[in-house]
């Protein structure tokens, strides 16, 4: 058994136990913000002499716990920071971290922590096209985690964006490690549905695409014969971008697509607004059938878009 060397605090009254690690922290702290370790200290605990602050030895009680070290840590620097500084207001917990602060707030119904942590996930797993287009980039590793964390909390919204975000990576039936070295992997329902999600989802986001660039002019246009000859030519062209398409995010615009295969459209204002608009639609109208697309139930998915739209 050994000492963690960042948290075995000298002065504090309880030691905890996970696997070989030994925590010695203060009790109260923990006790204030978890109903859940507050019953586990008031427990009939074993007992251990350990000398405070260098002096006489004084009984401490024992409790041990089923978690692994890398998550209790996490736990115990939001709780007891060595540090005057909020984990989640520094701006940029890991992974590890927020799974940590969702599985164990949850188990220890540490309310405060498990709620903000989820908002913090729903920030790049969210339910709007709109800020899904916008988020930013994270640990790529965390769509497979939050599959498993939107089963556990039920939070089932979070699972469209994460298995979109499958369809980029490789190796999705081996999973990862987590730090704490246990291998994560999905459960065989959802596995497949990440196979089904990628070959669904490229279907209807060519199709998408394939309906924006269709060649019929916009009722304004001025110019039809030269707009629809640009139409068709970029519909051609595509024709040698099939594995540009089929990696890139679905809901990529149409004139990423045409930049990064450069390819010109030279269409009149009235073409090319109505060519942003389709696509625009387009994307928004798969967005709302992701669940059906995915094979998924996700209650209120697209309802407040459509309740917007009426």
């Amino acid at each position: 058994m050994k000492r963690s060397g960042e948290f075995w605090l000298d002065d504090d009254t309880v030691i905890l136990v996970t696997r070989d690690v030994e925590f010695m922290v203060y009790s109260g702290v923990l006790a204030t913000h978890s109903r859940v370790f507050w019953e586990l200290f008031s427990q009939d605990n074993p007992i251990r002499i350990v000398p405070i602050n260098g002096k006489n030895g004084v009984p401490c009680p024992v409790v041990t716990l089923t978690d692994s070290p890398e998550d209790l840590r996490h736990i115990l620097r939001v709780y007891v920071p060595r540090r005057n500084v909020s984990v989640l207001v520094a701006g940029d917990p890991s992974f590890a971290m927020i799974s940590a602060y969702i599985r164990l707030g949850k188990k220890y119904k540490m309310t405060s922590l498990y709620e903000q942590s989820l908002d913090f996930l729903k920030i790049y797993y969210p339910t709007t096209l709109e800020v899904w287009l916008e988020a930013p980039e994270w640990d790529p590793r965390g769509w497979l985690s939050t599959q498993l964390l939107a089963r556990l909390t039920r939070e089932l919204a979070l699972l469209p964006a994460a298995f979109i975000s499958s369809t980029t990576l490789n190796s999705i039936a081996r999973g990862f490690t987590r730090e704490d070295g246990l291998q994560e992997t999905l459960a065989p329902d959802d596995l497949n549905i990440c196979f089904r999600t990628k070959t669904a989802l490229r279907k209807a986001s060519i199709k998408v695409l394939l309906d924006t660039l269709s060649p019929v002019v916009a009722p304004t246009c001025e110019t039809a014969a030269a707009c629809r000859k640009a139409f068709r030519g970029v519909l051609a062209e595509l024709r040698f971008l099939v594995d540009d398409l089929i990696d890139q995010d679905p809901f990529s615009s149409y004139a990423r697509h045409l930049e990064d295969g450069g390819l010109e459209f030279e269409v009149c204002a009235a073409c090319l607004s109505m060519t942003d608009t389709r696509c625009q639609n387009g994307g928004q109208e798969l967005w709302n059938s992701l669940p059906e697309v995915l094979g998924i139930k996700v209650p209120g998915w697209g309802e407040q878009i459509a309740a917007a739209a009426g």
